[in-house]
Order: C-alpha cells, then sequence, then structure tokens
C-alpha cells in the first residue's frame, strides 16, 4: 500500500525527464518551423527575381513601343514577393537620385547600393541587378500592396541604345 522512499525519488526523476525531453522537442520543433519559414522566404525573393529578370528580357526583344502590364486587372498577374517588402526602388545607376520623397534610411540605402532594383525595408540580398531596364524619373519606388508588385514594362529604343522602361500602372 505505501511505496517505498526509492519507488517515489525514481518517479520524480521520470518525471523531470520527461519534461526536459519535452522542452527539447519544443525548442527543435520552433527552430525547424522559423528556418523552414526562412527559406520559403528566400525561395519567393529568388522566384521574383528571377520572373522579373525573365520578363525584362522578354519585352526588351520585342518591337519599341510594346506594352505589358502587370496588374491584377491585366492579363499578367503582379508578381509576388516576400511578405516583408513594403516597397520596390528601381533606380538608373549611372544618373544621380532624387531622394526627397523617401525617408532617411530608405536614402542611405540607395545612396550605398550597386545594384538597380532594392528591395525595402532593405535586408541582405534585398538588392539585385537586372540588365537592359531603366526608370524615367530615378528613383522610381513602388508600393507594395498585399504582397503584389503592379507594374509596366515598355520596350524603348532611344539615342542608339535599346532598354526596358518600368513604370507605375495608371
Amino acid at each position: 500500500m505505501f511505496k517505498s522512499k526509492r519507488g517515489m525519488i525514481q518517479q520524480v526523476f521520470v518525471y523531470i525527464l520527461i519534461i526536459v525531453v519535452v522542452g527539447f522537442v519544443f525548442i527543435f520543433g520552433f527552430n525547424m518551423i522559423s528556418k523552414f519559414l526562412d527559406v520559403g522566404e528566400e525561395a519567393k525573393l529568388i522566384d521574383f527575381k528571377n520572373k522579373l529578370d525573365k520578363e525584362v528580357n522578354d519585352i526588351f526583344y520585342k518591337s519599341p513601343g510594346s506594352l505589358i502590364e502587370y496588374s491584377k486587372g491585366s492579363s499578367r498577374k503582379p508578381l509576388a514577393l516576400p511578405e516583408d517588402v513594403s516597397k520596390i526602388c528601381v533606380i538608373n545607376k549611372d544618373e544621380s537620385l532624387d531622394l526627397t520623397n523617401l525617408n532617411d534610411d530608405e536614402k542611405i540605402v540607395l545612396e550605398n547600393i550597386n545594384d538597380n532594383v532594392v528591395l525595402l525595408p532593405f535586408k541582405d540580398k534585398y538588392s539585385f541587378d537586372v540588365n537592359g531596364l531603366k526608370v524615367s524619373e530615378n528613383p522610381l519606388c513602388f508600393r507594395i500592396i498585399n504582397g503584389a508588385f503592379s507594374f509596366v514594362l515598355e520596350s524603348k529604343f532611344l539615342d542608339g541604345e535599346n532598354f526596358v522602361e518600368i513604370s507605375k500602372v495608371e
């Protein structure tokens, strides 16, 4: 009827061991879920970069004046971005920047970046170069709505140079 002290002590150690094992499982599971979400966001970023590069390359070889719109109302859907991106800026690297409409953090990033596409708020790997892409106002920043980037691409030929101009959807 009465348990010995030895049996009670063993039971306490078993409960402590169970609590420790369950704690490790929770910590390990939380870390793995966090890493999985980070990998998903990185994959979305790489997919966005590849799609934008492909779309610019596709229209680059079309006749000057060709336009393609990427928005919810068009046949081509807007491109998806990682959830934490609130703004995307495209710049002409070889021209001066008009940074009057940007906050201080955004100004610092755009002044010190060597790529022509920058995702804000800036993180590592949130900038890249898309060949042949230019803007009419430097920089041209787009607000991201519901994780989607709506824009218009137009093939242009000016001063002996073929390029693709990106602009906002009207």
